[in-house]
């Protein structure tokens, strides 16, 4: 299939980034139940499966029990939370056996200070120092704190459990990984980090070890400025697609609408017009071999994927004449077609599979001559398929000097080995001249006991 072209210049990396062993902190906070002194696992799982982060193991473990600053001296209120936060290291040392659990108390006051500062009538509290402030909390029967404590003190009593990880990339965690650290860098907005991070995430992809859906999970704005991370992504699942689907097609077409001038997007655009967008007229034709033509202005385009590209679409154009009436302006293209075929094709395909496909159009028009010279490059490779081999003797049995050459009598040879009886079938019904080849004519009469 003719791919889509990652892009890999528009926005510049910050140089190869690779996934590897990290390690990070993870938190969780959660309000305390009201005269509840005693936590289990079961208060506490779900907190932490909510955690968002790839596949982890959990290194120590930090508790943070915090008070709120009304609280900070009172013995009970003290006491209470310390039995809260023994009874939370027992249950988190009962679930991961062999972890270190630290807990450390804290007062409130950094919470208290950011918070109550944008209160209209208290936000002076946050002048004073830490003494002052709890003193006038406690004024007056508690009157401030009271006031404060449904919006901003109750806020401020609470458990965080902070997870100190090392994060699993082995086997198929690593997709899961690379996903995680590119939709933080995007959310981070370092978007060099993350185009660093899709360019390693392509390479999986070319090497086929990375999934379609995981190249779905990255996040990327539907936005101008990320026109190169888009276009990537849709490369990404296009190559892992067994074809160009409409969506795709739409998709990348939204892409180009951001900068129709890059060179890269252009070019994918012509992808889904030539591999999906049917034919439906002559002039369909012109305008999108105008599109075609004009790729090769760019000079950061390679000119062989142009012609491959070109070439595929003039397979197109002539499926497109020989499933419709015939026309007088139809036969005009078609001829055209099959010389501009040889204006952009090299003798020599990339591979056996595209001579064969290219070479049965010649065929269909009657140009066997150059149907054969596609073909005869490849005849020296073992991996082409008893087809592939027994249409080229077919063919170059009706010319002269194609069934006297070197090509012939070693496609002949080939054919024998593989599969004797096919080839003794086939001469049955070759004219009796291909016999003036004495090489061919011995092994067929030795091979069918003449």
């Amino acid at each position: 299939k003719i791919n889509y072209k990652p892009d890999y210049e528009t926005m510049k990396s910050t140089g190869d980034w690779v996934a590897s062993t990290e390690e990070g902190t993870h938190s969780c906070k959660f309000a305390l139940i009201d005269k509840k002194l005693t936590y289990t696992w079961a208060d506490l799982d779900s907190s932490i499966q909510a955690i968002d982060a790839p596949a982890y193991h959990i290194n120590s473990i930090d508790i943070i029990a915090q008070n709120s600053i009304n609280y900070s001296t009172d013995k009970t209120q003290n006491g209470n939370m310390k039995k809260r936060a023994e009874s939370i290291k027992k249950a988190l040392e009962q679930q991961y056996p062999g972890i270190t659990v630290n807990i450390t108390y804290s007062d409130g006051w950094e919470d208290f200070k950011h918070d109550v500062n944008k209160h209209p009538d208290y936000y002076d509290l946050t002048l004073y120092s830490k003494a002052e402030a709890i003193q006038s909390l406690k004024a007056n029967n508690n009157e401030i704190a009271k006031a404060l404590e449904k919006d901003y003190l109750a806020k401020h009593r609470y458990i965080k459990l902070v997870l100190h990880v090392t994060y699993d990339i082995a086997g198929e965690q690593e997709q899961t990984f690379t996903v995680w650290k590119f939709n933080k860098a995007m959310a981070k907005k370092n978007y060099k980090l993350a185009t660093s991070i899709e360019n390693y995430m392509i390479k999986k992809v070319e090497a086929n070890e990375y999934a379609l859906e995981t190249v779905k999970k990255i996040k990327i704005p539907a936005n101008k400025d990320y026109q190169q991370l888009l276009n990537n992504k849709l490369y990404m699942q296009y190559f892992l697609a067994s074809n160009l689907s409409d969506d795709l097609v739409a998709q990348m077409e939204k892409v180009a609408a951001y900068e129709p001038t890059n060179p890269i997007v252009m070019y994918n655009v012509v992808v889904g017009k030539v591999c999906q967008t049917p034919i439906s007229s002559l002039a369909d034709i012109t305008k999108t071999q105008a599109e075609i033509d004009k790729l090769y202005a760019c000079p950061t385009l390679s000119k062989e994927d142009i012609n491959n590209l070109n070439l595929e679409y003039q397979f197109k154009i002539i499926d497109y004449i020989n499933d419709n009436p015939s026309t007088a302006e139809g036969t005009v293209v078609y001829n055209a077609t099959f010389d501009k075929i040889k204006t952009i094709t090299n003798k020599k395909l990339e591979n056996w599979q595209n001579a064969y496909k290219l070479a049965s159009y010649f065929v269909k028009n009657h140009d066997y001559q150059y149907a054969l010279s596609i073909m005869e490059p490849f005849l020296s490779d073992e991996s082409i398929s008893n087809d592939f081999l027994f249409s080229y003797i077919s063919i170059a049995a009706h010319r002269e000097e194609s069934y006297m050459s070197s090509f012939f009598t070693n496609a002949v040879k080939m054919a024998n080995d593989r599969a004797a009886a096919r080839l003794c079938g086939l001469f049955d019904k070759l004219p009796i001249c291909v016999f003036d080849n004495v090489e061919v004519k011995k092994l067929i009469c030795k091979s069918c006991g003449r």
